[in-house]
């Protein structure tokens, strides 16, 4: 500091110090900025003049005419300016706004704005950007603006003051939204600032709150609040209001869906989605992506889930391109789709894959209330595949991470029910608490419902209440078929054969595993027989060698590949037929207490030429995340401690 005082700043003339001394408000500088800031027509002057000084002055890299001051140098500057000429400081920030707003660069124009506390021209520009900010996601930036702007003036601007409600929801922050908007001053003239909108009166404003409503009524669990309030607020709200139009489209379709009525719901979010493509919200199309698949999943459309979650990321990454150099981290929900279809499918490379890159880029997203629900369903697949794997504390761990979001983030009831219904499953012991918290606020025909009852269900298998058992699940099987949920019927089919096999019962038992490998060949479903372990082992063993015995056994037809398919996954390896295959032909015969994977071997030869795990996910276009995993997971099965271990055990087994 002694040295920028005496050495830098005071050798300079008068006019150069009150030059850095002005500039010093800002992040960057031109010479067309100059002039604005400092009231001076020589802009290019003053930028030779301080080049010339050496006094810490760089060019940006990629932007010709653009400096910038050294970080050190700036806060001494500015901290100068600060003691030596505070009353400036208002006066310089309204110049350097007025400047970045004539050149349509908004946010600094903003952040100027603010900081001369000219609060009526912040209001002024943010109304200009607002509504596009929301459609892009922007909400954590809008915040900030927001809360730094007094509340009087806030409440007294309506459209100003929806965009803090909605931003704030969407970062899931919901408490006293409602009370905030219901204190809006509307205007005398009914007119609003911003002629998008039209009119903003007592009708209007009603629409808006119930549309709000609707919204937090929905991630309370508020079901019939929700659909009441959607409905009035789409029947009332004007045609050009597009944005929460839409968003009470997908309140309703959600709201649909958590009652069981999954074919009803598909038309609203494929309705949604079209609407927020054309209108640039990629973000919602996102979340509408991943909603419709996740509906055709429990119809058991599992293919026509993928597809269209394939479909929508090519869509969306084309309609985001050229438009910023930053990854559109919102298509993380529907690689957590896809890996969650993966996993079912025991696709255990691909699904972890998308697991992790999807959790990932939706931990870095600042739209925490719309990326919750899928995040939380990416980390309870993730830790349903360390359970399988008898990695329970892993697993557990995983559900405790999403519990902690969930709760910090005010999530989708949905999430917190989801993970409830989980921890039943990680602990196995009596859940009715859950299943009367589920039953106050859902039909019996939603799928949560089915859920928790499943959980149910394998507590009374594993206590051998076999009896009891079946006649649970032959009410959750005459509900499945009413509400086409295909994914819940093959598991209670599935469940329906363990418990007559549990009593001994093989005609039965086969004759409800067959109808399970009938429903679930088309769309190749393998979880729900594979997580049973070694009783389906030991009954479809069973069954098909009955009938392979008696062909005329009066059983549902089903793919023998696939049944057999699945009994070599049952009695071997975890790891997905296909690759297995793969690697089974290619692999040395030697005693692993696992076989590697094709993507083990590969990073393990990688590994072996020296190569980082920086260098390996940059060669294999993979996270590091992933090669980390992918390492741990060749410890365990090489039974070493370290990279160096794991090389000289490949060597020595001549992997």
């Amino acid at each position: 500091m002694e040295y920028l005082t005496s050495e830098a700043f005071h050798q300079q003339s008068e006019s150069i110090q009150n030059i850095l001394l002005h500039t010093s408000i800002l992040e960057r500088l031109n010479a067309s900025l100059c002039s604005a800031v400092t009231g001076k027509a020589n802009g290019h002057e003053i930028l030779e003049a301080l080049e010339k000084t050496g006094l810490f002055l760089e060019p940006l890299e990629g932007e010709p005419g653009w400096y910038r001051y050294h970080r050190c140098f700036q806060d001494f500057l500015y901290h100068l300016l600060q003691r030596s000429a505070r009353e400036m400081l208002p006066k310089l920030h309204s110049r350097a706004s007025s400047w970045f707003e004539q050149q349509a660069d908004y946010p600094a124009a903003i952040e100027h704005a603010l900081a001369a506390r000219d609060f009526e021209r912040a209001i002024k520009l943010i109304e200009q950007i607002a509504q596009p900010m929301l459609t892009q996601c922007k909400f954590a930036l809008l915040v900030k603006w927001l809360m730094a702007i007094p509340d009087e003036l806030i409440l007294s601007h309506p459209l100003l003051c929806l965009t803090y409600a909605w931003a704030m929801m969407f970062q899931g922050y919901t408490s006293n939204i409602e009370n905030y908007l219901r204190n809006v001053r509307l205007p005398a003239s009914q007119e609003t600032s911003a002629p998008t909108y039209g009119r903003v009166d007592e009708a209007y404003w009603k629409a808006v709150i119930a549309a709000v409503h609707g919204y937090l009524a929905n991630l309370q669990g508020r079901i019939q609040d929700a659909l009441k309030a959607a409905n009035y607020a789409a029947r009332h709200l004007p045609a050009i209001d597009l944005p929460i139009r839409i968003q009470t489209m997908m309140v309703t379709g959600v709201t649909i869906w958590l009652e069981g009525r999954e074919a009803e719901a598909i038309p609203y979010f494929e309705q949604a989605y079209r609407d927020n493509l054309a209108s640039g919200s990629l973000p919602f199309a996102c979340v509408c992506a991943w909603v419709q698949a996740k509906l055709y999943a429990i119809q058991g459309s599992l293919h026509k889930s993928m597809a269209l979650l394939q479909s929508a990321q090519q869509t969306i990454e084309r309609a985001h391109e050229g438009k910023t150099n930053e990854p559109l981290l919102a298509t993380g929900m529907l690689l957590l789709g896809m890996g969650d279809i993966y996993c079912q499918w025991n696709n255990t490379e691909e699904a972890l894959h998308y697991l992790l890159k999807g959790i990932e880029m939706c931990k870095n997203w600042e739209a925490r209330g719309l990326v919750g629900p899928a995040l939380v369903d990416g980390l309870i697949t993730l830790a349903l595949m360390k359970q399988i794997q008898g990695q329970v504390a892993e697993a557990d761990e995983l559900v405790s991470q999403a519990e902690q979001y969930a709760y910090k983030y005010s999530l989708h009831f949905y999430t917190s029910l989801s993970l409830r219904i989980f921890r039943k499953r990680l602990q196995l012991e009596d859940g009715m608490r859950v299943t009367q918290f589920i039953l106050d606020r859902l039909p019996q025909t939603s799928f949560l419902y089915e859920l928790d009852q499943f959980m149910d269900v394998r507590l009374l298998l594993q206590q051998k209440e076999f009896d009891q058992a079946l006649a649970l699940l032959g009410n959750l099987l005459e509900l499945a078929y009413s509400t086409g949920h295909l994914s819940s019927i093959i598991e209670i089919h599935v469940l329906q054969a363990l418990a007559h096999y549990g009593k001994q019962d093989l005609m039965s038992a086969g004759r409800f595993l067959c109808q399970a490998l009938a429903e679930g060949a088309p769309e190749h479903f393998m979880r729900n027989f594979l997580d049973k372990g070694r009783a389906m082992s030991e009954l479809l063993e069973r069954v098909l060698d009955l009938r392979r015995k008696a062909p005329r056994l009066d059983w549902p037809n089903f793919s023998q590949d696939y049944a057999l398919g699945m009994l070599k996954v049952l009695k071997g390896s975890k790891w997905s037929l296909t690759r297995t295959e793969r690697f089974v032909r290619k692999a040395p015969s030697v005693e692993l207490l696992e076989p590697l994977t094709p993507k083990e071997l590969e990073v393990l030869h990688l590994a072996r030429q020296g190569l980082a795990n920086q260098e390996i996910a940059e060669k294999m276009c993979l996270e590091v995340c992933t090669i980390r995993w992918h390492m741990k997971n060749m410890y365990g099965k090489l039974q070493v401690h370290n990279r160096v271990q794991l090389v000289m055990k490949a060597q020595e087994l001549n992997l």
